[in-house]
């Protein structure tokens, strides 16, 4: 499996207003596509509105995150959700952060 960082610049272009300058409005428009085509939020089957989980699920395992700490358990801390991205980075030999809470992640008291 490729891997891919992805730089700053990337989101940027995602979230900016498109630009009336060339090249600038061209790299946005693949920009978008490629955002659109090519990652996680297809494997997760998310819905529209939460396609930008999507984002800190792909940060956590190209950076190799240990933990994904959120209180999104609608769609980041939810067992569906993990099952489905577990058998992904198996099979691709990814990093799988553990996606959890903050109640869930709490050293326990011996």
């Amino acid at each position: 499996m490729e891997t891919v960082y992805i730089e700053t610049t990337i989101p940027s272009y995602l979230t900016a207003h498109r630009s009336h300058q060339e090249p600038i409005a061209s790299h946005q428009q693949i920009a978008r596509d490629w955002w659109d085509h090519e990652r996680i939020v297809q494997l997760l089957q998310l819905t529209q509105k939460a396609e930008m989980d999507a984002t800190h699920v792909a940060f956590g395992v190209v950076h190799r995150m240990d933990y994904l700490l959120t209180w999104n358990c609608t769609h980041l801390a939810n067992a569906t959700l993990q099952k489905t991205l577990f058998e992904y980075c198996t099979y691709h030999h990814l990093h799988m952060p553990v996606i959890c809470t903050p109640e869930h992640l709490t050293k326990p008291e011996i």
